[in-house]
């Protein structure tokens, strides 16, 4: 890359209006106590950073959605388990990301 074409990208991702929305249903999540909204330091951060990249190459802002992947284990109707299958629902695309381990 040239130092116009690092100009470009940057002009680029600051005109993008348009959003796309991904969930990450993840298990490593944590919720910030300020907010209550998800937050996953390094974890994910080259995922994040490859969504990113992708909805830049397409014109669209990432949103994401973030699931923790235990809220998936409540039994059918549990609040939780609704909220956590909403939040899916309003994303235009789930990934899950790989893991490793019992948890």
């Amino acid at each position: 890359f040239t130092m116009a074409d690092w100009e470009d990208l940057a002009d680029k991702k600051s005109s993008v209006t348009e959003e796309v929305s991904i969930a990450i249903v993840a298990k490593y999540t944590e919720k910030k106590a300020s907010s209550g909204e998800a937050y996953t330091g390094d974890t994910y951060m080259s995922v994040i950073k490859a969504l990113d990249h992708a909805s830049l190459s397409v014109g669209r802002r990432l949103k994401v959605v973030w699931v923790d992947s235990s809220e998936l284990e409540y039994p059918e109707g549990h609040e939780v388990l609704e909220a956590a299958k909403a939040k899916m629902a309003s994303a235009q695309g789930i990934l899950v990301p790989g893991g490793f381990g019992d948890r």
